[in-house]
């Protein structure tokens, strides 16, 4: 019976330890600023989105300053062709969403994306597009 009440005990112990939510060990992020890796893209061909698993996507380097920097892109142009400036902006017919604007130092382009943080800690940039796409970041140190 002792050793009943001793497993008890131990059962209950270990239970009080162990993580209740993935919230505890990642508190949910609020800022962009920081390292974010590309890792997955989902793009609608006119139907359902095809999720595509990215190795080694670009890194995208918010700064504090309003700058942006790029890392390990070989893409041409649009944002991943060069670093620039970056700013969030409000939309004014939903205040719900939440935009960030792209200027690429490299070219004259204006690019507009909608942003949200997911409760797994990763980023979702949407492009404005007619059926469903997305670019889902990791944060990265």
């Amino acid at each position: 019976m002792k050793s009943l009440v001793i497993l008890l005990v131990l059962i209950l112990e270990v239970n009080s330890c162990t993580i209740k939510n993935q919230k505890d060990i990642f508190p949910k992020r609020e800022t962009i600023v920081g390292k974010w890796q590309l890792f997955e893209t989902c793009i609608s061909p006119g139907n359902a989105c095809v999720v595509e698993k990215i190795k080694n996507g670009p890194i995208i380097e918010f700064k504090e300053n309003g700058a942006y920097l790029i890392s390990n892109s070989t893409e041409k142009e649009g944002i991943y062709a060069c670093g620039g400036k970056w700013q969030l902006i409000e939309i004014q017919t939903n205040p719900a969403l939440k935009a960030i604007q792209f200027s690429p130092s490299c070219n004259k382009a204006l690019w507009t994306f909608y942003y949200k943080f997911n409760e797994d800690n990763t980023l979702n940039i949407n492009p404005q597009c007619i059926e469903e796409c997305r670019f889902t970041y990791k944060p990265i140190n």
